[in-house]
């Protein structure tokens, strides 16, 4: 049981989002929508920039559309929207390009991982293996 909620502790601090070539959000998953407190929809077919410091992953993103190599990072994001102010704090994120049968980018993957919150869930999933043993 202890392993399960320790499971869904480490999905809930994992946001993907799927892009359009544009930067436009396609999708998000739950976690991410959870913490906004808002509908998917509000979302969709928005810049993600609107949501994000454009100076934390502009750059990066350019970058990856113009070569399609993928790229990861580490450090704070920061959150941009008005209603509240969200840093995503000692965290790693990735940027994919998704690529057709053809070789072309049709999309992009943004994937954020909460690195501390992902330690204290597997610290807890360790004292939980320990006392089960």
């Amino acid at each position: 049981m202890e392993h399960k909620k320790q499971n869904s502790r480490i999905d809930f601090k994992t946001y993907i989002f799927f892009l359009d070539p544009q930067f436009n959000i396609v999708w998000i998953n739950r976690s991410f929508i959870k913490i906004c407190n808002k509908d998917l929809s509000f979302f969709v077919g928005r810049e993600i920039y609107n949501f994000f410091s454009k100076t934390d992953i502009k750059s990066t993103f350019e970058r990856v559309k113009k070569t399609g190599t993928s790229c990861n990072s580490s450090g704070t994001l920061k959150l941009s929207m008005p209603i509240q102010k969200i840093s995503l704090k000692d965290c790693y994120w990735s940027f994919l390009p998704y690529q057709n049968d053809r070789n072309m980018v049709t999309g992009f993957f943004f994937i954020i991982l909460n690195q501390l919150f992902e330690r204290e869930a597997l610290t807890g999933l360790k004292i939980s293996t320990k006392y089960n043993n």
